[in-house]
């Protein structure tokens, strides 16, 4: 049996955040199937209430989950953002999770 090393803490607390809310995996879903989706068009495919919305992607964003198509020194500048799914960091965190609930750890 191989042992593994464990998750970090912050890679085994950002999967937990990914995973917690249905709001964001819904978003997650909706920008997978839509890249580079405008606000406006992730408000009306996914249903969620504008002021959810901006908390949940804003959270994507900090799990760098999502990425946005403007430099992080020129957002806030009111510019409508395009937001794209970061494919390598979801399959870390849910390899994470993954690993953590199913792994083949030696019992403790």
């Amino acid at each position: 049996m191989l042992s593994r090393m464990p998750a970090t803490p912050d890679l085994f607390d950002d999967a937990v955040k990914l995973v917690r809310s249905h709001a964001q995996l819904r978003v997650v879903e909706y920008i997978r199937e839509n890249p580079g989706a405008y606000l406006s068009d992730i408000l009306d495919g996914t249903d969620t209430p504008r002021g959810s919305l901006s908390r949940v992607l804003r959270t994507l964003v900090e799990l760098d989950v999502l990425t946005i198509d403007v430099p992080p020194e020129k957002r806030g500048t009111g510019r409508n953002f395009r937001y794209t799914i970061n494919e390598n960091r979801i399959r870390e965190l849910l390899s994470t999770l993954h690993d953590e609930l199913l792994g083949d750890r030696p019992p403790q």
